[in-house]
């Protein structure tokens, strides 16, 4: 999801990591931050293009309901 993916594609990441997190569970949130998906997600969230920040902010909202973030 991080480095040096284009925003475009970073967004899609996003939209696909907000639909298995709204479909599957926190299961896969876990798993994605077990990975290192935060610090990609904040910064999304910051410099992305308009849809990837909207898909990251809710990732970021839906990991915080499920108590895996602060």
């Amino acid at each position: 999801m991080g480095g040096d993916g284009t925003p475009k594609n970073k967004e899609g990441a996003a939209a696909i990591l907000l639909e298995l997190g709204l479909n599957g569970g926190s299961s896969f949130l876990l798993a994605a931050l077990q990975f290192g998906v935060y610090e990609c997600l904040v910064d999304i969230s910051k410099n992305g293009t308009n849809r990837g920040q909207r898909k990251a902010c809710s990732i970021l909202q839906l990991m915080r309901q499920y108590e895996q973030i602060p």
